[in-house]
């Protein structure tokens, strides 16, 4: 495997970005690590209360499922505006199948990482001060044993901390972003940015995230019995809404709405290379609890890809694809590719459903060219 999760909250909305979350946790517009307006991740917590969000990855029936990593590297950027004043405060943990802590990072009252194993023993200590209100890239590492569990810190791809500890025997389960746990009772304010979970090895690139939206009805589109025109313009809001809405009449199985996607913009190179596609619909069933049978589906050239029916409920939730590489083909995603996607679900019963917003965000990096490298040396030759 490689990429399993991640999240650049583009879609502005946490329920989309998160498997979920707890206490004082959000997703607020506001300057990204690139100094770009859009939205982030924040835990603002006070006191002895928490703050936090969970990511894990994505089952066959679109649902969220257990990261279940032997080792998990996580890279993300990273700000805090309020920083403890006692003691420290984790600012991310790693729990197993038991919800038992394998491993979390922390961060003092002088703005200095550490990092504590299983058994809530300080085993790293940081010498690197952490400004306020500075972004700062940070990759950790964070392995399975009862012993020699393999734990790593980078701070702007230079390690910090590295060693072995107890992370216990089960591997990664859920990663939780934010004041997990109350540890010294401190008011805190933790920013963070473009997450991604992997269990092959670190994203050294500086990558980017893109979210892109339904700008046309696909080649299908079965469901009519929505909000306002029907189509759409019901399932493109950013952040997402559940009031608009697609709607699948009901007494006939198979009904399928496809959507168009707007297409990249311009100022994102196609030389970029594309290392994921993440597609979320939130859906729910239109009234009472009927057993429905809904699938994910992306369209990709010839090849339509598709979750596993999933019986959904009379909440809205999110059903998700992530891919790596594209279904048609069996490579890496080209913009070509991404441009001409069409994405929705089809209803393989006859109940009736809702979509309610679609969304696909896709993870990027700048391909790096020898003879791009190789131009420094054209810049210098005029001084010779």
């Amino acid at each position: 495997m490689a990429i399993i999760d991640f999240t650049g909250h583009a879609s502005g909305l946490d329920a989309n970005e998160y498997d979920g979350t707890s206490g004082t946790f959000s997703t607020p517009s506001a300057i990204k690590y690139d100094g770009s307006a859009g939205y982030v991740g924040m835990a603002s917590p006070t006191t002895t209360a928490v703050g936090y969000g969970f990511l894990d990855s994505w089952g066959t029936d679109g649902t969220h499922v257990a990261a279940n990593a032997p080792t998990l590297y996580i890279s993300f950027w990273f700000k805090y505006s309020i920083k403890p004043t006692v003691g420290d405060e984790p600012i991310l943990r790693s729990q197993n199948s038991g919800g038992n802590q394998k491993f979390e990072v922390r961060i003092d009252s002088n703005g200095k990482l550490f990092g504590y194993n299983s058994a809530g023993t300080l085993v790293a200590s940081g010498t690197t001060i952490l400004s306020a209100n500075t972004w700062y890239r940070l990759d950790v590492k964070i392995g399975t044993s009862s012993t020699v569990g393999a734990y790593e810190l980078k701070i702007n791809g230079t390690t910090e901390w590295s060693g072995t500890t107890n992370t216990t025997g089960a591997n990664n389960y859920q990663l939780r972003v934010g004041k997990a746990v109350n540890r010294n009772g401190n008011t805190v304010t933790f920013y963070y940015d473009n997450i991604v979970l992997d269990d092959a090895g670190y994203q050294e690139n500086i990558y980017s995230t893109l979210t892109l939206l339904p700008e046309a009805n696909g080649s299908t589109m079965s469901w009519t019995s929505g909000t306002g025109l029907s189509d759409y313009t019901q399932v493109y809001d950013i952040p997402p809404g559940d009031t608009t809405y697609v709607a699948s009449a009901g007494g006939t199985a198979n009904q399928i709405a496809y959507f168009a996607l707007s297409n990249r913009p311009s100022n994102i190179s196609t030389n970029n290379v594309i290392l994921a596609v993440k597609l979320i619909v939130r859906v729910r069933e239109t009234t009472g609890t009927p057993t429905t049978a809904f699938v994910t589906r992306l369209v990709s050239g010839a090849t339509t890809y598709s979750t596993a029916p999933k019986d959904m409920s009379g909440v809205v939730q999110p059903s998700g694809i992530l891919l790596t590489t594209d279904p048609n083909t069996g490579a890496a995603w080209t913009w070509a590719a991404i441009d001409a996607l069409q994405v929705g679900g089809i209803e393989t019963t006859n109940n009736s459903m809702r979509i309610t917003t679609v969304t696909v965000e896709v993870l990027y990096a700048p391909r790096i060219l020898a003879s791009v490298q190789d131009s420094v040396s054209v810049i210098d030759a005029p001084t010779y």
